[in-house]
């Protein structure tokens, strides 16, 4: 039996409009929030980490901040903390003002342990709340696809569309009815389920997956509304027993912590962000009679800010992604709507009481309560990170990771990446911006 939970909890983030006429005074001002209207050059994105490594070695994380805990040493920064938390703690008193579904979060519990919860925050431009929230999401259990006998336990597909520009939220919710309408005939066996000839049918979870999201950009094409400049990202999961699928577009994202015998959890991107400077997406722009250009200067006259798309002697339309649903100006130029597509496998089981602290193991059965023993660690467990940029424009894969294990359920670590999130939109703009928010965690079993 599926228990599904739903809560609405106020949190308060923002996103800065994506408008198109941003003058180079403003865009400094202005953080990277939407895909699309030129802005001054962010915090450099995190690159995703080897997932060919052990990450053991990595700097130990704060899970309160998501930075390394030697940057906590630092006296400036402990101040820019303790304005940021003032900054936070007083958006509390404004949430009377939020626009009706602002904020939102669903949660799911599967019989075969799979633990998922989702949550979305709106967020703030010029120290007020956005009109609306134009990130979304979807939370749906289905059958495991994968291996008949497991059906029955069941799988979950989580799916974050990041809307931009004037209509954003308007593609970004379009764009999550029609994958998750996919998705449910998928599970039923009923029509708009996938195609043999689709991309990815030898696998059948991302032949659902991409299946589901070309109906998206089927559907936004044939709704006859005005998305020349507005579109949305998107990242969607597949979690089932021993593996999950991902297929995406554009710069959501979605990461996978696999816990080793000791805890540990090695780092492994299942997406790459589409990104107009990659090599492959810009060879498609330019054959497309586009170009990739950084389209604001320095004082010294240095190209600053992120790679976008734009036509030949303009900065229009400006997208800052290679892949997206909508955008039908920038789809013109080499902005695809094909997603891409990748796998991870979970290794072996891992030993429930294998590897504690101080290598004391208690005995299976018994509770190691008892004087230097020490307690076994609780049941071993993957955890998976879907989320907007809203989250990867200031935390790393790994401190995502690091911080959602940390918790004691999905509903805690999406709650504790939501509020790092906000603490360091804080932090950099004072609360004058924040971007729309949207986090996704999984606890997948590991035995």
């Amino acid at each position: 039996m599926v228990v599904l939970r739903v809560h609405h909890r106020p949190f308060g983030t923002f996103r800065p409009q994506s408008s198109h006429g941003v003058s180079p005074s403003s865009e400094r001002r202005t953080p990277r929030a939407s895909s699309l209207a030129p802005s001054a050059a962010p915090a450099p994105h995190p690159a995703p980490p080897s997932s060919s490594k052990p990450q053991s070695h990595r700097p130990r994380t704060d899970v309160q901040l998501g930075v390394p805990v030697d940057s906590l040493e630092s006296t400036h920064y402990r101040s820019l903390l303790g304005s940021a938390r003032v900054e936070v703690d007083s958006w509390r008193g404004k949430e009377y003002l939020k626009p009706r579904g602002y904020d939102c979060q669903r949660g799911v519990q599967l019989p075969s342990g799979i633990d998922v919860c989702c949550v979305t925050s709106g967020g703030r431009v010029h120290s007020r709340w956005k009109p609306e929230n134009q990130d979304s999401f979807m939370l749906q259990a289905i059958p495991a696809v994968h291996d008949a006998a497991l059906a029955s336990r069941g799988a979950v597909v989580v799916g974050v569309f990041d809307g931009h520009g004037p209509r954003g939220g308007e593609v970004s919710r379009g764009a999550r009815d029609s994958f998750a309408k996919s998705m449910l005939a998928s599970a039923t066996g009923g029509e708009g389920g996938p195609d043999p000839s689709a991309v990815g049918a030898g696998d059948p979870a991302a032949g659902a997956l991409v299946q589901g999201l070309q109906l998206a950009a089927t559907e936004l094409n044939a709704r006859g509304r005005d998305y020349s400049r507005s579109g949305s990202t998107a990242v969607v999961c597949m979690a089932e027993p021993g593996s999950v699928t991902a297929a995406w577009l554009g710069d959501s994202r979605a990461v996978l912590g696999l816990q080793s015998v000791r805890g540990v959890h090695r780092i492994q991107a299942l997406t790459q962000d589409h990104k107009p400077e990659d090599p492959r997406e810009m060879a498609r722009i330019v054959r497309s009679g586009g170009r990739v250009v950084q389209v604001y200067h320095d004082a010294h006259n240095n190209p600053v800010g992120p790679f976008r798309v734009c036509f030949p002697n303009t900065t229009s339309p400006g997208l800052a992604v290679s892949r997206a649903l909508g955008d039908t100006l920038a789809s013109s130029i080499g902005v695809s709507a094909t997603p891409d597509v990748g796998r991870a496998h979970f290794p072996a089981a891992v030993q429930a009481l294998a590897g504690v602290p101080g290598d004391a193991v208690a005995p299976r059965g018994e509770s190691g309560t008892g004087p230097g023993v020490a307690p076994p660690f609780p049941p071993p467990r993957h955890v998976l990170v879907v989320a907007s940029d809203g989250l990867w424009q200031w935390i790393g894969d790994a401190a995502a990771v690091d911080i959602a294990a940390a918790a004691g359920s999905a509903e805690e670590a999406a709650a504790a990446l939501l509020d790092v999130a906000r603490l360091r939109w804080a932090m950099a703009y004072h609360g004058a911006h924040v971007d729309d928010i949207t986090v996704a965690v999984a606890f997948l079993p590991a035995l």
